[in-house]
């Protein structure tokens, strides 16, 4: 059960302490809340009940337990220095972003940081290699396309090309706007009527675009 929440540094600094199930039985409980509860505050008591109750159903000792107990301690330090090497990498790139003339565009955009439009900013390279805002979407993938063939026309769709991962990037600012949308207020010209007569298919003007229905208001 700890295998899956090794990136959580409350189980890597129970795995450097006690990195074998006998060494846990023999610390017990308590000690083994007095490391995993300053580190994990809010799970740390479900967390240790979970542990306790699977080392009771342990019965089966693993042969060469110690040995294989090493190398869990050492494991759990090394993922502990690279987690840490892994912040500190984050924090000077989050400086250098902070320094980038496009930084304060890009986090005016709800749903981007600076981790996120650092990433953007990788993606793109040189922003003036771009003539118009246009071609930068192009390559993003995000300008859609129109499908054609002789003289059926289908209409826009979303372009499968363009760089892959910078369309992944620009993906969040659009799930931002959607849960981030301020809430309407109720005026005289958005109150709720007695009774709607617009049929259902004519509800919004993007409703009535895609819809084959008739929706043409009787008079």
């Amino acid at each position: 059960m700890l295998g899956e929440r090794l990136e959580h540094p409350a189980v890597r600094a129970l795995l450097e302490r006690y990195p074998t199930p006998t060494a846990m039985r023999a610390a017990g409980r308590r000690r083994i809340m007095r490391i995993v509860e300053p580190r994990a505050p809010r799970m740390g008591a479900r967390l240790v009940d979970a542990l306790v109750a699977a080392l009771d159903a342990q019965t089966v000792t693993v042969p060469a337990e110690e040995t294989i107990g090493r190398v869990i301690r050492d494991l759990a330090i090394e993922l502990t220095r690279l987690a840490g090497a892994r912040e500190q990498l984050a924090t000077e790139i989050e400086a250098v972003f902070a320094r980038h003339p496009l930084a304060p565009v890009l986090l005016s955009i709800p749903g981007i940081a600076a981790r996120t439009g650092a990433r953007i900013l990788t993606e793109i390279g040189d922003v003036t290699r771009f003539p118009t805002a246009g071609h930068l979407a192009a390559y993003a993938g995000l300008a859609s396309v129109t499908k054609q063939s002789g003289r059926s026309v289908n209409g826009e769709h979303r372009s499968r090309r363009g760089n892959h991962g910078l369309k992944t990037r620009s993906g969040y600012p659009r799930s931002a706007a959607c849960t981030t949308r301020p809430h309407a207020t109720t005026t005289p010209a958005n109150a709720p009527k007695a009774k709607n007569t617009t049929p259902p298919s004519c509800a919004s003007p993007a409703a009535a675009a895609t819809s084959s229905t008739n929706c043409s208001t009787p008079a």
